[in-house]
Order: C-alpha cells, then sequence, then structure tokens
C-alpha cells in the first residue's frame, strides 16, 4: 500500500532527472541579400513608424534562420523596412520568432 502512494512521486523525479534541454542559435543578420534590417536589441538611430506585430512559427524541423527569413518577407509585404524588439521563443518543440514592422520616416 505504502509503494502506491510513492509512485507519482517517484515517476514524476525520474521524469524530471530525464527531461531533455535544447538550444538553438540563429544568425540575426542573413548571409545573403538582406531583405530587410533586424533589430533584436538595439533600436535604429533613424526616426521610425511602428507598423505592424508580426510573427511567424514552425515545426520541429523549421531552423531560426529558415523562421527569421519567412518574417522579413513578411515584413516587406506589410511595406516595412526593418524590424525591431526580434524575440525567439518555442512551445514544446514549435518555434517561433516575432518582431514589430517599422518604416522609416
Amino acid at each position: 500500500m505504502k509503494t502506491i502512494k510513492f509512485f507519482p512521486i517517484i515517476i514524476m523525479l525520474i521524469f524530471l532527472s530525464t527531461s531533455c534541454i535544447t538550444t538553438s542559435v540563429a544568425d540575426i543578420q542573413s548571409k545573403s541579400d538582406n531583405i530587410i534590417k533586424i533589430y533584436t536589441t538595439k533600436l535604429p538611430e533613424e526616426d521610425y513608424i511602428e507598423v505592424k506585430y508580426i510573427s511567424a512559427s514552425g515545426s520541429i524541423f523549421s531552423s531560426p534562420e529558415r523562421l527569421l527569413y519567412k518574417l522579413s518577407l513578411r515584413a516587406k509585404k506589410e511595406g516595412g523596412d526593418a524590424i525591431i524588439d526580434v524575440k525567439y521563443s518555442s512551445v514544446f518543440w514549435w518555434p517561433e520568432v516575432s518582431g514589430i514592422v517599422i518604416k522609416f520616416k
């Protein structure tokens, strides 16, 4: 009877000790032709207006660079010159990148 009470605790400890930790790295500026400028921590020195908030999400096989490229294409389509406040995140294995599209004055 006592082992049944401790079974959930044992399972939880096993799960916590074997959970996976992953990291990912992305080049902020593309190596080929830059579609638009990307700003993660700094803001542009030029005056600008914020146009839209955008995000791109992918599957477990989507690389951060690919998501950033898709985000850049969308920002260009929305009439932007750059993206500021770019953030990478993920929910379980589903990566996402987001930011604010800006247009220079």
